[in-house]
């Protein structure tokens, strides 16, 4: 009786002995780590290239790269009933043509209503007068002089007009587009400049400027007028002077003839 009431206590003693030596001698369990795959991207030519691993098949490298078996196999020529690879080697998964960059979008220009220019040209004239007292102003009494050359430029436009200057009156330039000019103005031989001989004028359609320039006779040029008048009266009174003896000549010759005639009629 003592010995059957022990039974139920060593039934439980075993089965937890036994429970636990199953738990200690049991193999461990092979937990595989999580596996990463990095898609082949395209070099600088454009291929997109695999390298095959140890333990790669055709079928599993397609797979991997999300490609039909037939097309990797026509790309890299495997041909035969079976598709050998080799670790190592070099697969052709696809070719990447770039893009054609699209040309950008032009920017339409809007358009602006063009103003309607004045017409009308502009006139420029220019006066070359005898500064007589060289104040570098024109006086009532002085007259215009002929004989100066007169150029007139735009420098924007290239454009250049040209003449001389008529004595009495001025030289005028007509139809010039608005603009900015530049004159110069070269007196006669015998004078010198009074008054700047370059000036610059600003004109719009429809203007009409008169510039002034000055020049006065040179110094030694009014001493050989001089001179030449001085020269000429001294001439002319020796011419008369001349005349006159030779007029006084002749008649005391006749006089002379006349008296020894006179003489001889007597004897």
């Amino acid at each position: 009786m003592n010995d059957q009431k022990w039974l139920p206590i060593l039934a439980v003693v075993g089965v937890f002995v036994a429970f636990l030596g199953m738990s200690l001698f049991s193999p461990p369990e092979t937990v595989q780590g999580q596996v990463f795959y990095y898609t082949p991207t395209a070099d600088a030519s454009g291929r997109v290239i695999y390298v095959v691993q140890e333990g790669d098949t055709c079928i599993g490298i397609a797979l991997k790269n999300s490609m039909p078996l037939g097309d990797l196999r026509l790309l890299n020529d495997l041909s035969g009933d079976n598709c050998v690879v080799i670790p190592g080697q070099e697969l052709l998964l696809a070719v990447i043509d770039e893009p054609t960059p699209m040309p950008d979008q032009a920017t339409p220009t809007p358009l602006f209503p063009t103003p309607t220019p004045f017409e009308g040209f502009a006139e420029i004239c220019v006066q070359l007068y005898h500064d007589v007292n060289g104040n570098g102003r024109r006086d009532a009494n002085e007259g215009l002089l002929g004989g100066g050359a007169v150029s007139i430029t735009e420098p924007l436009r290239g454009e250049s007009f040209s003449g001389s200057t008529q004595q009495g009156q001025p030289i005028c330039f007509s139809e010039l587009l608005a603009g900015e000019y530049n004159l110069s103005v070269a007196v006669p031989e015998g004078y010198n400049n009074t008054t700047a001989n370059t000036a610059r004028v600003s004109m719009k359609a429809g203007d009409t400027t008169i510039v002034n320039f000055g020049a006065q006779q040179a110094v030694e040029t009014l001493f050989q007028e001089e001179n030449q008048q001085a020269s000429g009266g001294g001439n002319s009174l020796l011419a008369l002077a001349g005349g006159a003896m030779l007029l006084a000549g002749g008649g005391l010759g006749i006089y002379m003839s006349v008296t020894a005639k006179r003489r001889q009629n007597n004897f």
